[in-house]
């Protein structure tokens, strides 16, 4: 999974920065939308986690570890991390 973070740019956009590579992964037009754009990556782990422990794949999965990793995304997503 790749880690983006979101940093304000001129002209009220917003920059989506990979934290592995410090490429630009996107530009929004708009700095508040590029907090929950930056979290795409880690809500969409979340989700993969929860829909394999559905599915009974995944044997290290707990109910506070997902819940933990959503909170993360939903942080994120929010600017707040």
């Amino acid at each position: 999974m790749q880690n983006w973070y979101a940093s304000p740019s001129s002209g009220g956009q917003g920059l989506i920065i990979c934290t592995d590579t410090g490429e630009n992964v996107a530009l929004s037009y708009d700095v508040q939308n590029a907090a929950l754009i930056s979290a795409a990556p880690a809500m969409l782990a979340a989700l993969i986690e929860i829909d394999e422990a559905r599915k009974g794949q995944n044997l290290e999965f707990s109910a506070a570890s997902w819940y933990l990793k959503a909170r993360e995304a939903i942080a994120q997503a929010r600017g707040q991390a």
